[in-house]
């Protein structure tokens, strides 16, 4: 059947009208105003229809992304997020996840360097993975370790034999220098050696004990008295 129209291209009919303006490259069908496809945004046979909600695109024939910010609502011409991503991804259409590192709204959010493995965290949530290091607790491992503990993920308690009982390095657990007496080593766990006393066990038990060089390691009184000729709890008196 011959079909008469307008022979000029973007326009329509035998009086030539103009084809409607959201036709995909301005034509349409020579007789009709029919468009032959739509530009991004419209649908309809003459185009004439905006995308309804969670479509975009030529003749409204893609879906918007369900990891916007707000899922599947977009742009209708371009498909874009209107700024923001659900947590853990990112780009114009939240179709990237987060890199390595990164988390949260448009993967905004730095992982937390005290993690297990510094910087390696869950893309959505910035929980760490692998736990803490030392030091530090929480599941994002942003908490110091509370006073009295410390170590991975703050699991260990300080020792009660430090110079000041439960204060200890928040990391390492050694006891900041100082011993209760009778004590010991980086974190106060050793007990004197047998001829030494006091704190950090720096004191020799006196040589005039009746047993030379034997005494309470806390207190340096001379176990069983003192040698003739010597007195006092730690035999350092002569009897003169």
């Amino acid at each position: 059947m011959d079909r008469q129209g307008c022979p000029s291209p973007g326009y329509y009919g035998k009086n030539c009208f103009k084809c409607p303006q959201n036709c995909q490259d301005g034509y349409c069908d020579i007789v009709e105003e029919t468009c032959l496809a739509c530009n991004p945004g419209f649908m309809g046979p003459s185009c004439d229809l905006e995308c309804s909600a969670g479509v975009f695109g030529r003749n409204c024939a893609e879906n918007c992304s369900m990891n916007c910010g707000d899922p599947g609502v977009c742009d209708k011409v371009t498909g874009h997020c209107n700024g923001s991503c659900l947590p853990g991804w990112e780009g114009n259409m939240c179709e990237n996840e987060c890199l390595i590192g990164f988390h949260g709204l448009n993967c905004l959010q730095n992982c937390s360097m005290a993690c297990g493995v510094p910087g390696n965290c869950d893309r959505i949530t910035g929980y760490c993975n692998g736990g803490c290091q030392r030091g530090w607790a929480g599941v994002r491992c942003e908490e110091e370790c509370a006073a009295g503990l410390f170590g991975n993920n703050c699991s260990k308690n300080c020792s009660l034999t430090c110079g000041i009982p439960g204060v200890c390095h928040k990391v390492t657990g050694s006891c900041n220098g100082s011993c209760l007496a009778g004590w010991e080593g980086t974190m106060c766990e050793n007990e004197c050696l047998v001829g030494f006393y006091g704190d950090n066990c720096l004191q020799n038990c006196s040589t005039t004990c009746r047993l030379p060089g034997n005494c309470n390691r806390m207190t340096g009184y001379c176990y069983g008295g003192c040698q003739r000729g010597w007195r006092g709890v730690r035999c350092e008196e002569g009897k003169g």
